[in-house]
């Protein structure tokens, strides 16, 4: 037995060894997938990353095919896109913006308000900023359209806003815009903008702020007004004389006469042009003056409209003024005065009209023009004529009848012998 105790114990010491061996590497496993499971995140996790990454990505490539279709002009195709995507997620700001930024692209002013409108209510709060960022487009047409729809959508911010965009953005048709918004606000402390503007360097600018300085009438901007007057520019011109004609009254009268008689001959014609507008014979003279002169052909046309809405008969001093100048080589002068002469109906006209009627110079639709007034004139005078004539005849015949009745009463009646 002790013969084989040694060789029992090898094997017992095999099998301990064996079974500590197994249970040993048994538990590394077990441990090992237990450290495995618990360091692991749950399945469902992981898919709705996978989801929401996937989502994201289905976004981002919606939104680089719009921003293509918008930069191609495609927007129909582009709102559509926008339109669908929104009908699953009405509340992307992205999709909203884009949308909003297409109709200022596509010059649809009254949509884009609208659709910022809509913007601002799915997303909660008062005001969408879309309109505001449009305001900054690299595209002048866009920033031009941002500001229409803001007047459109009311937005407060508006006047703020767009009143640096009037004094400094580089594109007239911005400035335009920007500048019958602000007129729209009816605040006093726009006056010095205006004031501002009319000097600008651009005529189109210096009108349009003309028009809006119309709404005040005071020392200052009547001052802008007379400069205005005397502009290299004929529209700016234009719109300085037509609204110093609505100046003028009874406390600006003296102010007109003295710039009527004024050097300046452009200024002088604007203060007369007021004058004439209102039948005031103060007048005659500038207009007279601004129609003898010859280096602006405007200036002369436009002093022959202004003498015909001087209330008839002309003065001898008009009509010469008028005859004179129907004897240039200006044709379209001479259309004016023929219809001044028209109006006037005067028979001193006769023999001039008889003379130029039959000038070779004379282009043949005004020579039969002024013939035709010249038989009008004719008529006219021999009208005067017969009436003279009659009216003659009448107290001769008046004269004769009391004569013979005073014969009659003082001859004595025969008596019966």
């Amino acid at each position: 037995m002790c013969d084989r105790l040694p060789r029992m114990s090898s094997n017992l010491l095999f099998v301990i060894l064996t079974a500590g061996i197994f249970f040993t590497l048994f538990g590394c496993f077990e441990r090992k997938d237990q450290n495995k499971i618990e360091s692991e995140p749950s399945l469902i996790p992981e898919v709705e990353k996978r989801d929401l990454q996937s989502k994201d990505e289905e976004e981002t490539t919606k939104i680089f095919e719009i921003n293509t279709l918008i930069k191609y002009g495609h927007f129909a195709d582009a709102l559509e896109l926008i339109t669908n995507q929104l009908r699953s997620n009405s509340a992307n700001e992205k999709l909203l913006s884009l949308r909003t930024e297409l109709f200022l692209l596509a010059g649809q002013p009254e949509l884009a308000a609208l659709s910022n409108d809509e913007h601002a209510r799915l997303l909660g709060i008062h005001q969408a900023d879309e309109l505001l960022r449009g305001l900054l487009h690299e595209n002048a047409e866009v920033r031009a359209n941002a500001i229409l729809a803001l007047d459109i959508s009311e937005d407060p911010r508006r006047f703020e806003a767009v009143m640096p965009i009037a004094v400094v953005d580089g594109a007239v048709t911005v400035r335009i815009a920007a500048m019958r918004l602000l007129r729209k606000s009816r605040d006093n402390r726009l006056k010095n903008t205006f004031l501002a503007l009319a000097k600008d360097e651009s005529w189109i600018i210096r009108s349009e702020a003309l028009d809006a300085l119309t709404e005040w009438n005071d020392t200052e901007t009547r001052r802008i007004f007379w400069a205005s007057a005397n502009d290299e520019e004929p529209l700016v011109r234009h719109r300085a004389r037509t609204a110093l004609i609505k100046f003028l009254n009874e406390e600006t009268h003296e102010e007109y006469l003295k710039m009527a008689t004024g050097a300046n001959i452009q200024i002088a014609f604007a203060a007369a042009l007021a004058f004439a507008q209102s039948g005031d014979p103060e007048a005659k003279e500038a207009l007279i003056r601004a129609l003898n002169q010859e280096e602006d052909r405007m200036l002369r046309q436009d002093a022959a409209r202004a003498l015909a809405m001087i209330p008839p008969p002309p003065t001898e001093e008009i009509l010469g003024a008028l005859h004179n100048a129907l004897d240039g080589e200006d044709s379209q002068l001479r259309s004016v005065i023929i219809d001044t002469l028209e109006k006037y109906q005067d028979v001193r006209s006769i023999d001039v009209l008889a003379q130029m009627s039959n000038n070779p110079l004379v282009p043949a639709v005004l020579s039969r023009r002024m013939f035709d007034l010249l038989q009008e004139l004719r008529n006219k005078k021999a009208r005067i004529l017969i009436e003279q004539q009659m009216k003659a005849s009448d107290i001769v015949q008046g004269s004769g009848s009391a004569t013979s009745r005073a014969t009659v009463e003082s001859t004595p009646t025969p008596t019966e012998d």
